[in-house]
């Protein structure tokens, strides 16, 4: 098991190699529920790191939203 909570932002060329590594049965990914201001990545990279996720193993996603820092309109 791997769980990705509180997400941050990462680089996805090196971040899912390191998880599919991992052999994990299920992947846990959800943004911070407190309110800390983490560097949080776009909404659109986290749902296409669990697409990719999903291409291997079972993916539970605990709160997905929109990034504290996504610029405007995004």
């Amino acid at each position: 098991m791997v769980s990705i909570e509180p997400i941050i932002d990462f680089d996805f060329f090196n971040f899912l190699p390191m998880i599919t590594a991992c052999r994990p049965e299920v992947v846990y990914i959800g943004y911070d529920n407190h309110n800390c201001r983490l560097p949080e990545p776009t909404l659109e990279k986290t749902q296409k790191l669990i697409e990719a996720l999903r291409g291997f193993t079972e993916v539970r996603t605990k709160t997905l939203r929109e990034a504290w820092n996504a610029p405007a309109g995004s």
